[in-house]
């Protein structure tokens, strides 16, 4: 967890299923409680990266080289995000709390997958660009013959919107590096392409650079057929106060990214 959390919140009628018998006399808070405690130490946008990093497969860890550490399970879902929050009976969740849930995606497999959807598919009045809703590291199947070439059963996708066919490749620190990666890289992306996807490659530069990202979520935009239009007035501060806050999280293995 990032920080000690001041466990005030407002009282509500705890579910039955709040807490996790682990041994005889041991007992331990849902992620789905935990969340609802952590609403009020956290901005909007810091308690919905958090929510992502729950129903993500990615921990957040000081300590790791790269920040974080992966997982192969998610500790929750939007589903049951929202169904814990409305047996709460409490009208202040249900008001404030429930209503965010919409704006969450299931699946990240790292914090900049994380920042990079927040960023983009967060509404303009929040500093997003109000892309429409992305699913996160989506199987994609192949066929028979695509199955041969890729030496794999089905890619996932880091972004992607399956009704317009269009996807976002991450290309992370540890990734990508050899010649065989590469090589995979490339067969990849050509299958994509032949299967009617429009692919694209984001890089942990791309997202900390505001100018080189604006200019990337415009073209995505564009392939999506999303106008972007209808921005604030003062969508530019709002922008980079979201950006602020995303960044917060940042360790320096991220941060060596930046040019």
């Amino acid at each position: 967890m990032r920080k000690t959390f001041n466990y005030t919140i407002p009282h509500f009628k705890l579910p039955w299923d709040s807490f996790i018998q682990v041994d005889e006399h041991v007992c331990v808070a849902r992620p789905e409680l935990c969340l609802l405690q952590a609403f009020s130490a956290y901005s909007t946008s810091g308690f919905l990266e958090l929510c992502m990093e729950f129903c993500g497969t990615y921990a957040l860890i000081k300590e790791e080289q790269r920040g974080f550490r992966t997982r192969d399970f998610q500790l929750a879902t939007v589903d049951s995000l929202s169904d814990f929050a409305k047996r709460c009976h409490s009208h202040k969740i249900n008001r404030d709390i429930v209503p965010l849930f919409k704006y969450i995606a299931e699946g990240a497999n790292s914090p900049m997958e994380t920042r990079e959807y927040l960023l983009m598919c967060l509404p303009k009045k929040m500093g997003g660009y109000g892309l429409p809703k992305a699913r996160l590291n989506m199987q994609i199947n192949l066929s028979e013959e695509e199955q041969f070439i890729a030496q794999c059963k089905y890619f996932k996708a880091d972004m992607c919107w399956p009704d317009r066919k269009v996807v976002i490749e991450y290309d992370g620190h540890e990734d990508h590096e050899s010649l065989n990666d590469r090589a995979y890289d490339a067969r990849r992306r050509n299958i994509l392409v032949q299967k009617g996807y429009t692919v694209f490659t984001m890089t942990g530069q791309q997202v900390c650079n505001t100018k080189v990202f604006d200019s990337v979520v415009r073209n995505v935009a564009h392939a999506l057929g999303h106008r972007l239009k209808g921005f604030p007035e003062n969508w530019p501060e709002r922008r980079d106060s979201l950006r602020g806050e995303l960044f917060k999280t940042m360790g320096d293995y991220d941060e060596s990214w930046v040019c």
